[in-house]
Formats: C-alpha cells, sequence, structure tokens
C-alpha cells in the first residue's frame, strides 16, 4: 500500500512539472491561423521558422498593446492568403519589402504613414481600403499592382495628392470610391476599360478635370460624380457607352452642360441632376436613347432648358423636374413625350414653367 502511495505521488508530480513546464514555454505560432496583434516575441518566432506565407490575416488594430517596434521580423513575408489590416500609428512599412500578393483586403486606417513605398512588390490585393491616412500624400508603391479583384475604395486621405501608383492595375473588379482628398489627377486609372461596379469620385478639391477616364467604355453599376469644385467639364468620358446603374452629378458647381458625355447610350437607372449651379442646358447627351429609371432634375438654379435630351427613345420610370428657378423650356423632352410610350407620373414643379404633360405634347413646351 505504501509503494501505491508513493508511485502515485511521484506521478502527480511529473504531470505538474509537465503542465508547468508548457505553460513556461508556451504555444508556437501557427501562421496557419494568421497573426493577430502579435507580439514581438511571436514575430520573431516567425521570422526564424523562415515561413513565407501567412495563410490567413495579419492584424495590427486598436487593440495591439505592446511597443511596435517596425515589420522587420516579416522581411521573409511574400504571400498574405488573408487580409493585411493596419490601424496602428506607424510611419513605415519597413520590412514588407517582400510582399507579393494578399488574397483579401490591403486595410490602411489612421496611420502616419506618408507613402507605401515598401510594397514596391506587391502585384495582386482582393481589395484596397485606404481611410483616414492624414499624412498620406502618395501611393507611388503601389505601382507593380496589376490585379485587385473586388475593388478599391479611397477616401478622406487630406494630403493624397494622386492616385498614379494604380496606373498599371489592368484587371480591376468591384467598386471604385474616391474622395475626401486633395487629388488632382485622375490618371492612375487610365489603364481601365471598364468597372465592374460603381464609380464614385467626390469631395476632391483640387481635381480640374476627369482626364485619365478617357479609355472607359462601359461602368456596370452607377456613375456618381459629386463635389467637385473645380471640375467645369465632363471630357475624359467621351469614350463612355453604358452605365448599368445610375448617373449621379450632384453639387458639380461650375460644369454648364453635360459636355464630355456624347458616347453616352444608355443608363440602367436613374439620370439625377441635382444641385448643379451653373448648368445652363444639358446638351452633350446627344447618343443618349435609354434611361431606364427616373429622369429627376432638381435644384439647378441657372438651368433654362432641357436641350440634349432630343434622341431619347424610352425613360422606364418617372420624370421629375422640380425646384429649378429658371426652367422655361421643356421642349427637348417632347420628341420622346409625341411617340406616346411614356405612362408613369409626370412631376413638374416650382420652375419658372410648370407645364403638364398634354401642354408640352400639345407644342406650349416653353414660356
Amino acid at each position: 500500500m505504501k509503494a501505491q502511495s508513493t508511485f502515485f505521488y511521484i506521478f502527480c508530480l511529473s504531470c505538474l512539472s509537465i503542465l508547468y513546464s508548457c505553460e513556461e514555454s508556451g504555444t508556437p505560432i501557427d501562421p496557419r491561423q494568421g497573426l493577430i496583434n502579435p507580439s514581438p516575441e511571436e514575430l520573431n518566432e516567425f521570422f526564424l521558422s523562415g515561413q513565407e506565407e501567412i495563410k490567413g490575416d495579419l492584424i495590427f488594430d486598436s487593440d495591439y498593446s505592446y511597443n511596435f517596434s517596425g515589420f522587420h521580423s516579416l522581411s521573409n513575408l511574400k504571400s498574405i492568403t488573408g487580409s493585411f489590416f493596419l490601424s496602428i500609428w506607424v510611419d513605415s512599412l519597413n520590412g514588407l519589402e517582400n510582399l507579393e500578393t494578399i488574397g483579401n483586403t490591403l486595410y490602411i486606417h489612421q496611420t502616419n504613414l506618408k507613402n507605401l513605398d515598401e510594397l514596391d512588390n506587391l502585384t495582386a490585393i482582393g481589395y484596397l481600403d485606404m481611410t483616414f491616412n492624414d499624412s498620406l500624400m502618395n501611393i507611388d508603391g503601389l505601382s507593380s499592382l496589376e490585379s485587385i479583384d473586388d475593388g478599391i475604395y479611397i477616401w478622406s486621405n487630406p494630403l493624397l495628392q494622386n492616385i498614379d501608383g494604380l496606373s498599371n492595375v489592368v484587371d480591376l473588379g468591384g467598386d471604385i470610391i474616391v474622395g475626401g482628398s486633395s487629388i488632382s489627377s485622375l490618371d492612375g486609372l487610365k489603364n481601365l476599360y471598364s468597372v465592374e461596379g460603381d464609380l464614385s469620385i467626390s469631395s476632391c478639391y483640387t481635381l480640374k478635370n476627369l482626364e485619365g477616364l478617357e479609355n472607359l467604355a462601359n461602368i456596370g453599376g452607377s456613375l456618381r460624380l459629386s463635389v467637385l469644385e473645380d471640375v467645369t467639364d465632363l471630357d475624359g468620358l467621351n469614350m463612355l457607352k453604358t452605365v448599368g446603374g445610375d448617373v449621379d452629378l450632384i453639387l458639380m458647381f461650375r460644369i454648364k452642360s453635360l459636355k464630355g458625355l456624347e458616347g453616352l447610350d444608355s443608363i440602367g437607372g436613374i439620370l439625377r441632376i441635382f444641385n448643379n449651379y451653373d448648368i445652363r442646358n444639358l446638351e452633350g447627351v446627344d447618343s443618349l436613347k435609354t434611361i431606364s429609371g427616373d429622369l429627376w432634375i432638381s435644384r439647378n438654379d441657372r438651368l433654362f432648358n432641357l436641350n440634349g435630351l432630343e434622341s431619347i427613345h424610352s425613360i422606364g420610370g418617372d420624370i421629375k423636374i422640380h425646384e429649378n428657378e429658371r426652367m422655361s423650356d421643356f421642349c427637348g423632352i417632347r420628341p420622346y413625350l409625341l411617340t406616346g410610350s411614356f405612362n408613369n407620373i409626370f412631376n413638374v414643379y416650382e420652375n419658372k414653367y410648370n407645364p403638364s404633360l398634354q401642354e408640352i405634347i400639345d407644342g406650349s413646351c416653353s414660356q
């Protein structure tokens, strides 16, 4: 009996010793599970392992609680199959020079980065998301990037001057949303012939023209141009033929017409023209035949007439024209209304002249 007790005692001591040893040594890092706010020790362990791929996400976010010492321990890294999520106060990407592919999102949010120069070997990513980087001035470091599968979102980087770093992207899916910056050129989009999703350019206060979009022929989603204070015309979109969703022109303070959209043949959604202070007429859409949604024109203070809409053959939604204080000539849509094919709501009010549908058809289309 005494021998059995002694054996049990020794057995328990052995188990405790093994348990204590496991706790001291920690769990080896497994890059197959991603690296989520890794400690300096974990990063060093990844470096010493010699591995070149993280099968999962690499995340440094607001929960990161260590003194960040840089990305040097990731100098072997070539591929991240998940996302690279960076949202800590860093001013350099030194150590990531060998990174070539990111399977999902490259997310750079609220950093102190001035550029992305260390990413100059990156050729393919899933999605680009860059927001609220107050010091970011250029993205030239992305100049090797050729493929972005799911879209671009670049918003509220106030010092960003251009997007030239995207000029070699030829394979692009999803939406392109750019705004809230000092961008003065869209040349970084010059190789795009089509956009699968939406194209939205807004609140770029130093942008003077739409040059850089000259090759764009088709937009699968919507085209949204808004709060572009210095853009005087829509030249640059001359090759655009079809838009699958809406076309929104909102708070384009200096355009006087729709010049630049001469090639546009069809709009799959709504044509909205709102709050464009200086627009005088709609000339420039001479090839436009189909608007599948509404024709909606509102609060354009200097819009006198609807000249430019004479080629329209079909409007699938309503016609809503209101609060254009100088609008007195509706003859531009009379050829379409004379076909008798319009059967939806005709809503005209608070313009200088407010004719009924029948008055326009009868010839009283202006005053």
